[in-house]
């Protein structure tokens, strides 16, 4: 079973690993796909973009921006 903070953002559409545990203020996208079971994301993460998910157990930790383009562009 998955764990999301109530003050988390999940749009529709966003698929959810079993067992993944969504912290605070976490923002998901739906263009996330196949998110890998136990992952974590501890607070304040962003998940945009077409990201394939994390590896297993992966800990995500605050202000982490996942999925976007790199900052140099």
């Amino acid at each position: 079973m998955s764990k999301i903070d109530p003050t988390a953002r999940i749009e529709d559409g966003a698929v959810i690993g079993e067992g993944t545990s969504i912290g605070p203020y976490c923002v998901d996208r739906p263009q996330r796909r196949d998110r890998r079971e136990t992952a974590q994301l501890i607070a304040h993460v962003h998940v945009s973009g077409a990201d394939h998910g994390s590896a297993p157990a992966a800990r995500s930790h605050p202000f982490a921006a996942l999925g976007g383009p790199p900052q140099d562009l």
